[in-house]
């Protein structure tokens, strides 16, 4: 279930828990006690541990957006480090959670999009050309230019089609078309190529 995104409040007033008094809070029995801490928390290097335990054990769903909304809120590395525990998760709603997430963290983010792009598990590769497209559309074309020229996934590269038909230029259809044709038993890939194509023609196109 995708978070409901809500304003998120200045930093001011909320406090900086200590690791012991995070955990006690975070796992009690009550929840509207644990959405509260979470809405108070702030994540720090040292007690990003809690935060993350309290996400893997956390069964109900509003308690869950607000342990995601404090990553959002702390916005720091810490944040991204506790989020992206959670990218490959099997439960569907840490894997969201966590994207959500991701979404509202660009900045911090952004050193980690490389590293992402190369991760050895596909499915990874494809959710972080989805965080890609929240970047400039420069950041976007840098990023993904490499993938589309080395990547062996034909999932991978059709996702990265399709962020790039967004913001690329003309001179990148080629790029586009290149991809596509390394994967000859995949029609899909070469209609999503050339679809883009189109998409870029005619957003290039003299008015």
């Amino acid at each position: 279930m995708p978070l409901i995104r809500k304003e998120l409040p200045n930093q001011a007033g909320i406090r900086d828990a200590s690791p012991t008094d995070a955990f006690s809070s975070l796992t009690s029995r009550n929840s509207e006690e644990r959405r509260a801490a979470a809405r108070e928390f702030i994540v720090t290097s040292d007690n990003a541990g809690v935060i993350s335990s309290a996400i893997q054990s956390e069964a109900v769903d509003g308690v869950l957006q607000a342990l995601f909304t404090a990553l959002m809120r702390s916005a720091n590395a810490a944040s991204v480090d506790v989020a992206l525990q959670y990218l490959r998760s099997d439960d569907a709603r840490l894997r969201t959670g966590a994207l959500d997430a991701l979404r509202a963290l660009q900045d911090q983010l952004l050193p980690r999009l490389t590293g992402l792009l190369s991760d050895p598990e596909p499915d990874v590769r494809i959710l972080a050309c989805e965080l890609v497209r929240a970047q400039q559309p420069s950041t976007v074309i840098d990023l993904l230019v490499p993938l589309l020229a080395n990547d062996c996934n034909g999932n991978v590269c059709g996702a990265a089609i399709d962020v790039m038909a967004e913001v690329a230029a003309p001179d990148h259809v080629a790029l586009l078309l290149q991809c596509a044709a390394r994967f000859p038993s995949d029609p899909f890939l070469d209609f999503a190529a050339k679809t883009a194509a189109l998409r870029i023609g005619a957003r290039n196109a003299p008015q």
